[in-house]
């Protein structure tokens, strides 16, 4: 399944920030914006897109249990199952790769 992407984030979200949307976006669903977000397709890298060679952050979606890790480190688990939808930053050049989506 594909996850969503944001090449936006404001310091004062901190490193999470729930919920489905995220404030600083007005341009939803566009890959040819900056504060934007999208859906990347399973398999992509948002690196091929012009305005997401920076992505910002990851939603992890509510009711699932979604397992990453960033370039060289170990797997995660976020496990949103009765829980809303969270936004993880990604720092700097850190690449995250999804290892897994279940809901």
């Amino acid at each position: 399944m594909s996850i969503r992407i944001t090449n936006c984030w404001r310091d004062s979200y901190g490193v999470w920030e729930n919920g489905d949307k995220l404030s600083c976006v007005t341009h939803p669903n566009s890959w040819s914006y900056y504060n934007a977000d999208v859906e990347l397709p399973v398999g992509g890298w948002s690196s091929n897109h012009y305005y997401y060679y920076d992505t910002d952050a990851i939603r992890f979606y509510k009711g699932c249990v979604t397992r990453y890790h960033f370039w060289g480190g170990s797997i995660q688990t976020e496990d949103r199952r009765g829980k809303d939808s969270i936004w993880r930053k990604i720092y700097d050049v850190n690449h995250v790769y999804i290892d897994s989506i279940s809901c």
